[in-house]
């Protein structure tokens, strides 16, 4: 056939087809051209890579001395719901082509939208109830911090971490957030209760 793959991947990684013989006067006619002592029929079929995903995550917790940085007695927020919009706006859709769904957090509150194609994205996150962001809104691009907080009240009121890029092979290293460069898990948001007014 003249249409089929005569290679075949080898434990060392190299790619070759199997050994054959040539013999005048014996080689196929069919397959471009009409010599029997040729064999056009040896070929190979290679398909493109994937690309390489990316992820985002991480965490949204109480600050509960509203300053903007992660303390170690204060807790994860439970029950806030984060979502994941592309560029234009709308809800984000993975390397295959669904759209990712939003998360609600649990005791750790934590989050994580992975297997994305590389790309522009923002977040919100709708609190519980009583709940308001802290000081933060940090740009994602450019700050690597691991404890503050890069989401910020919007004039509708709602909850965002602004638009940022995520790069394969460029994200924070392991050293930053515990992952590999393909993905960057600095992306966090707090939230505290403003005190009861008094009168």
């Amino acid at each position: 056939a003249n249409t089929d793959n005569n290679c075949v991947a080898q434990d060392d990684g190299s790619i070759h087809t199997a050994l054959f013989s040539l013999a005048a006067g014996t080689e196929p006619v069919d397959d471009g051209d009409t010599d029997a002592n040729t064999n056009l029929s040896i070929d190979c079929g290679f398909v493109a890579p994937k690309p390489a995903t990316v992820a985002v995550g991480d965490y949204i917790w109480v600050d509960a001395n509203n300053d903007g940085k992660q303390d170690a007695d204060e807790s994860a927020l439970t029950g806030a719901v984060v979502t994941l919009l592309g560029k234009d706006g709308t809800a984000a859709k993975d390397a295959d082509g669904n759209e990712v769904a939003a998360i609600t957090t649990g005791a750790d509150g934590k989050y994580l939208f992975s297997n994305l194609p590389a790309g522009e994205y923002s977040v919100t996150i709708k609190a519980p109830a009583g709940y308001v962001p802290t000081k933060g809104g940090a740009a994602v691009d450019t700050d690597e911090s691991n404890t503050d907080s890069n989401c910020s009240a919007q004039a509708d009121g709602s909850v965002e971490i602004a638009l940022f890029n995520l790069v394969a092979g460029q994200e924070p290293d392991t050293a930053v957030d515990g992952d590999d460069t393909n993905g960057n898990l600095t992306v966090d948001c707090g939230f505290y209760q403003p005190p009861e007014p008094t009168h």
